[in-house]
């Protein structure tokens, strides 16, 4: 491959945008260290990489892609330049008038990061061909972005208080700031726990030792004891509305043994029981037994005394007692009845 070399003539003549000059050291892709702000990108920049090592903040101003490419717009795409920031300022890369970087007004290259920007086909604006972001600096925006759902460190410092924790919690006013992150005052903690804040009274918890509840489980859960007492053992619930309530156990009969019967209890009716009622009889005369005397007087005049009994039928029945069926299983769960430690 051969290469023209052109020259102008004059010693030392100035290099030109307009004639497409540029500088040998373009070519190379050289390094140039720049520390005083502000800096100007210029025609002579192209291929370099420009490195910042100012302390404080540090503005790289482009300059206008016309005059960088040169008049007509000959070769737009070819002008690209990288900028590497070795500062600990932050390095403001500024295009000019209206132009923009990849859409945006400037660009913002933070400490030990690069990007390399490239004139865009329409030579009105920058594209960016390649950067480099340090972990601090893609952290900072991936916790900015509110679709990224992040975990954040603001995020672990509230868990922190959640570490290697078993049984009740317990959190100042001052360590329930922390966690949610809002200055709470004493009354609404007080709101939040149903407790005062006075003295040692800090303990958050959802139930008050002592609450009973009961459970669809076998064993109580963690925190609470199992009532184990004998004479509250297979009974039924009752709900009451009165303010006169009062604890422990009523009734006489167990649940298991009420609603296991198939049959009413015996009874055996006395005559008080039994509806008043008759029973029709048709016996040959108007009368059954007939006890009959006869008296003689003085002169032998005779008379006849007749008295009549009525009917009655025989007896049946043996006098027992008698029941009816009826069925009170129903279905039931088991439940335990446990209170708060």
């Amino acid at each position: 491959m051969t290469t023209d070399l052109v020259t102008r003539s004059g010693k030392g003549a100035a290099l030109s945008a307009a004639n497409h000059d540029q500088n040998i050291e373009s070519l190379s892709g050289t390094v140039d260290a720049k520390t005083s702000t502000p800096y100007k990108v210029l025609y002579t920049d192209q291929n370099k990489t420009i490195e910042v090592t100012s302390a404080g903040a540090f503005t790289l101003q482009l300059d206008a892609i016309a005059t960088l490419v040169g008049s007509g717009g000959v070769d737009t795409t070819k002008f690209r330049v990288k900028i590497k920031n070795l500062g600990t300022g932050t390095v403001t890369v500024s295009p000019n008038g209206s132009e923009t970087i990849d859409g945006a007004a400037s660009y913002a290259v933070e400490q030990y990061e690069f990007v390399e920007i490239q004139v865009n086909a329409a030579g009105l604006g920058w594209n960016i061909l390649s950067s480099l972001y340090t972990a601090a600096r893609i952290k900072t925006l991936y916790e900015s972005n509110s679709d990224t759902n992040e975990f954040s460190d603001a995020e672990q410092t509230k868990l922190a208080y959640f570490t290697a924790l078993s049984g009740n919690v317990t959190a100042t006013q001052s360590e329930l700031n922390v966690m949610d992150g809002v200055t709470a005052s004493t009354a609404e903690v007080n709101l939040l726990t149903g407790k005062s804040l006075a003295s040692s009274d800090n303990v958050i918890d959802n139930f008050p030792a002592g609450t009973a509840m009961l459970f669809y489980q076998s064993a109580a859960p963690t925190g609470w004891t199992k009532d184990t007492t004998a004479n509250m053992n297979d009974h039924g619930l009752r709900l009451v509305t009165t303010t006169a309530w009062s604890g422990g156990t009523k009734g006489s009969v167990a649940f298991s043994t009420v609603f296991g019967r198939t049959a009413s209890d015996s009874t055996t009716l006395t005559t008080n029981q039994i509806p008043a009622h008759k029973h029709g009889i048709s016996p040959s005369g108007a009368y059954g037994m007939r006890a009959v005397s006869s008296n003689i007087d003085r002169a032998g005049t005779s008379s006849w005394d007749v008295t009549a009994s009525p009917l009655s039928t025989d007896n049946y029945g043996g006098g027992l007692g008698h029941t009816h069926p009826m069925d009170l299983r129903v279905k039931y769960v088991n439940l335990i009845l446990a209170t708060k430690n």
